[in-house]
This record gives C-alpha cells, sequence and structure tokens, in this order.
C-alpha cells in the first residue's frame, strides 16, 4: 500500500478539528483538495475513518484506532528528518579512525577527541590502533574514514588527502651515562652510534624523517634493532642495545635509564597530520577533517614539559 503523507497529515489535521474549514485553513490548502485527501486515504484502507453530519464531524471507532498509529508514523517521519538534517550538518555519524600508538601519549588524539566532542557530541567515533601500513590498508578498504599519521606517506594514493595537525621537534634518546647525555647534542656527535628505529621503510612516516636528519648531518645512520613501538626503542635504549631519534612527545615513557637531549641547530619536526579519501566522505568525517584543518592553520612545533 502505497500512502501519502499528505493524506496522512491531512486525516490528523481533521481529527484534531473535526472541522473541514479549520482543517483546511490550519494546512494552508483549500477545503476540496482536503476533502480528496479524507476520500483517497478511506479508499485505500477500505473503511469509513469519519462520520459526517450536516453540522459537524465525528471520528468512527476505526478512525480513532487509526489516529493513534497515524500519529506515530507522522511523529516518526519528523524524527527521520530532524535526523536526516542533522546528519547533513555532520552532527550525527559515525567515523572510523585509526592511529599509530605514539599519537596517544602525544596528546595529539585526545587533543582531536575533545575538540570534536565538544563540536559534535552525538557522532560517535570508532577508534582502532594501527601500525602505518595497517592504516593505508584500513583506509583503501573503506575499514577507516581518517588515520593519524606521521609523515611522509609516499605511497599515498591519489584520491587520497593529508592535513598537517601537529610539527613535533625530534630529541635524542640516551642511557643514562651515555657521552652525550644532559646536554644538547649535534646529529653529527651521533655518527658513529647503533641506533634503534622504527620498522618502516624510506618514504613512511618517522623512520623516513630519522634517515633524513642523519643524511643532512653527513652520515648514513647504523641500524642496530627495529620495532613498531617507540615504547619498545625506549626500553632497548635503557638496556644499553643503542640509541634513538624520537619524536619530543615520547619524552612523556619515561623509563628509568634513559635521558632525552635536545638536536643542536634549525629546528628538525616529525609532522603529524591526518590521512582521508580526497572525496566521497560524510557529514560528519567532513566536519572532523575541518577541524584538523583548523588545528593545522594553528599547528606550530610543539615542545613537550
Amino acid at each position: 500500500m502505497k500512502m501519502d503523507l499528505r493524506c496522512l497529515r491531512s486525516f490528523v489535521t481533521l481529527a484534531d478539528t473535526l472541522h473541514f474549514g479549520r482543517a483546511a485553513e490550519r494546512l494552508r490548502r483549500a477545503q476540496p483538495a482536503l476533502t480528496q485527501h479524507i476520500q483517497r486515504l478511506e479508499e485505500e484502507l477500505g473503511v469509513r475513518l469519519f462520520e459526517r453530519g450536516p453540522r459537524n464531524v465525528s471520528l468512527t471507532p476505526v478512525g480513532a484506532q487509526f489516529l493513534v498509529e497515524a500519529r506515530k508514523v507522522l511523529e516518526q517521519v519528523e524524527r527521520a528528518a530532524l535526523v536526516a538534517a542533522r546528519a547533513q550538518r555532520g552532527e550525527v555519524g559515525n567515523i572510523e579512525l585509526t592511529y599509530v600508538s605514539s599519537m596517544a601519549y602525544s596528546g595529539i588524539l585526545p587533543q582531536l577527541l575533545a575538540a570534536f566532542e565538544g563540536i559534535a557530541p552525538d557522532v560517535t567515533i570508532g577508534l582502532t590502533e594501527a601500525d602505518q601500513q595497517s592504516q593505508m590498508t584500513y583506509l583503501e578498504e573503506g575499514r577507516a574514514d581518517v588515520a593519524l599519521v606521521r609523515l611522509p606517506l609516499s605511497h599515498l594514493p591519489d584520491n587520497f588527502s593529508t592535513i598537517t595537525v601537529r610539527k613535533e621537534r625530534v630529541v635524542a634518546c640516551l642511557r643514562e651515562g651515555h657521552r652525550l647525555a644532559h646536554r644538547p647534542v649535534a646529529v653529527r656527535e651521533l655518527a658513529d652510534e647503533s641506533f634503534l628505529a622504527t620498522h618502516l621503510e624510506e618514504g613512511h612516516g618517522f623512520y623516513d624523517t630519522f634517515v633524513r636528519i642523519c643524511r643532512a648531518a653527513g652520515f648514513e645512520p647504523r641500524i642496530a634493532s627495529r620495532s613498531h613501538q617507540f615504547a619498545t626503542i625506549v626500553g632497548l635504549v635503557a638496556a644499553g642495545r643503542g640509541i634513538a631519534l624520537v619524536p619530543e612527545s615520547v619524552k612523556k615513557l619515561t623509563v628509568p635509564g634513559v635521558v632525552y637531549s635536545d638536536l643542536i641547530g634549525p629546528s628538525i619536526t616529525s609532522d603529524v597530520a591526518v590521512a582521508f579519501r580526497a572525496d566521497g566522505n560524510a557529514p560528519s568525517t567532513q566536519r572532523l577533517l575541518k577541524l584538523c584543518a583548523e588545528l593545522g592553520d594553528s599547528a606550530s612545533i610543539r615542545t613537550t614539559g
């Protein structure tokens, strides 16, 4: 059965007023059109909804029962329309966000989530921690809408884009008692050291930043070990397995026997960004990306106390 919502609204309004003239006025339509709506509805249902007298109109028992359900239908339609309008404005919806582990303790992820909750509290954000290579897979397969990553991303598909949201200083992570501990360090002083590094290849994430820093200082880094997590790298530094260059937020991982030293020279940074599909994003995702762009506009080199 195809039921016209205009007929349903006409029925409910007439049931409320029990007067064709007043109902037509409230609906802002001609009385003959209202009469046609009621007749069409009764024909579709095969029932009589109103008793029509010379001076009054009243609901039949069937009409009274139908009125209860008709109100529910119109209320549900109204709710659906409101939800659609809110969804179009990005006020409701679901976003899947994937992030590398360092985003959690760097403060970037908590800051972004808190800021977005302040403007879109009814949008649900699902969180998945993953390494950067898996993040790209999630984005391409549609399992994630946005990814918090460390630049660069050399193999980013053409239909994806990035917004930089934070520039973070790079520092040296050293074992307590190391000859360079407790003072600023020139990168060239690290040329003979064994490094602990992330598992990515050149062109990807922090590993690319690390290699470029060393090469700019005139040497090729000697890699002693690789790890997926900065936390593991810091632990290995404490164990005397080598040194590392890390984003400054890693200093929040307080591990006994480890110290952090600033690097001498022009600001050396690791850029944090959101990666996303360039088109086809839901309004709620677009709203999150707008917030990221605003954070990016104010992005500065952050230091961690």
